[in-house]
C-alpha cells in the first residue's frame, strides 16, 4: 500500500469555506458571457467539480475546428472566474483563528486512514510507528554526535 498525503478535497470547506462546485456555479452563471459556449453545456444538474470535467469532456470531442478559439476564449474565462471565486472565498475566512486551522489539519492529517479496512487502519499505524522510531533513532543519533 502506498500512502499519499493530498491535502484539499474537503480540507477547505470543514473550515468553512464556500468552495463546493454547488456553490461555484451560481457565480459562474451570472458573470460568465452569455457567448460563452461552457455556460451553455451546462443546465444546473452538475453537483460536483467532476460533474462539471466530464462535461467538458463530453463536449470538446463536439467543437467544430471553427469554434475552437472560441473555447479556448471561454475556458480561460472559467478559469478567471473560478480564480476570482476562490478568493472572494478565501478573503472571507478569518486568519486570526489559527486554532481552527491547526485542528482540522491535524484531524485530516492524522484521521485520513479511519474509513479504510481494519487490516490497512492496522498497516498504516505499523507504517507510522515506524517512521516515528526512525525519527527518533535519528534524533538520538544527532544528540549523540552532538555530545561528542
Amino acid at each position: 500500500m502506498n500512502i499519499t498525503f493530498f491535502i484539499g478535497n474537503g480540507f477547505d470547506i470543514n473550515i468553512g469555506l464556500a468552495t463546493q462546485y454547488s456553490e461555484f456555479y451560481p457565480y459562474f452563471i451570472n458573470k460568465a458571457s452569455d457567448k460563452n459556449m461552457i455556460k451553455s453545456w451546462l443546465d444546473g444538474n452538475e453537483k460536483f467539480w467532476s460533474d462539471l470535467e466530464e462535461k467538458l469532456g463530453q463536449e470538446i470531442s463536439k467543437i467544430p475546428d471553427g469554434q475552437l478559439e472560441q473555447f479556448y476564449d471561454d475556458k480561460y474565462e472559467l478559469d478567471r472566474l473560478l480564480i476570482e471565486y476562490l478568493e472572494e472565498q478565501q478573503g472571507k475566512y478569518r486568519l486570526e483563528e489559527p486554532e481552527v486551522i491547526k485542528k482540522e489539519f491535524s484531524k485530516s492529517m492524522l484521521g485520513f486512514f479511519k474509513e479504510l479496512p481494519a487490516q490497512d487502519i492496522a498497516f498504516v499505524n505499523r507504517t507510522i510507528m515506524y517512521i516515528r522510531t526512525r525519527i527518533l533513532s535519528i534524533r538520538l543519533l544527532h544528540l549523540t554526535i552532538q555530545m561528542f
